[in-house]
């Protein structure tokens, strides 16, 4: 199975989406264990699972679906070799657009109406209100908010678009509410790449500690946020919970 994951090139990968795919496939086999260097018909579709449910207490849904892309990939092309007769990676659901992260003794979902978010928003520091409405009306994690481009803001409709390896074109639409659209323009200048140039880049562990503090105050992030994570991860910007508006 590691020698199967290794030496899998697709055509035409740029460099960049190569470093992804492996880091995504060593990511996969650590999870595996010893299992990692069995056959490959020795996979079962429960690892995979397994694999995935873990993931989703630290990791956004976009990146959820982005790993399960590349998995995808490689299992469908030895299917097609007949090296597998079918996919391990039949039956592993679709990562939700929210992801269950909460933290030990926290909810796993939290709602707030309109009002309540406005009123959130208004405590926050300026720049970190879009960060915190682009969570809740779109279920995006920090990293994803700091990346996200101009070009990916419809203004004129309203839309956001976010990338999703798994949808035909690409990308998936968002309709934002129309203060927050107005928020993003108001926050980047024409010649800015990013939406949240001020806030790109911006390592995790130094976003401010009135940010922080009101984060947890109202149930954003878990109360530990930087335990370690099963395989060694932390938990830190994927950390915030998963939010929507009430209806």
């Amino acid at each position: 199975m590691r020698a199967y994951l290794c030496a899998f090139r697709p055509a035409g990968e740029s460099g960049r989406t190569q470093a992804k795919r492996r880091q995504i496939y060593a990511a996969f086999l650590e999870h595996l264990g010893a299992a990692a260097d069995q056959a490959l018909s020795a996979l079962g579709g429960e690892a995979c699972r397994s694999f995935f449910e873990e993931r989703a207490q630290s990791m956004a849904p976009t990146t959820l679906r982005a790993y399960r892309a590349y998995l995808n990939k490689a299992f469908n092309a030895a299917v097609e070799r007949g090296l597998l007769r079918v996919s391990p990676m039949q039956g592993v659901p679709q990562p939700s657009r929210l992801p269950v992260c909460a933290g030990e003794g926290a909810e796993a979902e939290k709602n707030f109406t309109e009002q309540e978010v406005a009123r959130m928003l208004k405590e926050f520091p300026p720049a970190y209100r879009a960060l915190v409405a682009l969570r809740v009306h779109a279920g995006l994690g920090i990293t994803e908010c700091q990346n996200l481009r101009r070009s990916q803001l419809n203004t004129a409709a309203g839309l956001l678009l976010i990338k999703n390896h798994d949808y035909r074109g690409g990308f998936i639409a968002h309709a934002l509410p129309p203060f927050l659209v107005g928020l993003l323009e108001d926050m980047a200048s024409p010649e800015d790449e990013f939406l949240l140039q001020e806030l790109h880049g911006i390592h995790t562990c130094h976003v401010s500690r009135k940010f922080t503090a009101l984060c947890r105050q109202y149930g954003l992030i878990p109360p530990n946020p930087t335990r370690r994570m099963p395989g060694g991860g932390r938990r830190n910007e994927r950390s915030f919970l998963s939010l929507r508006v009430a209806e």
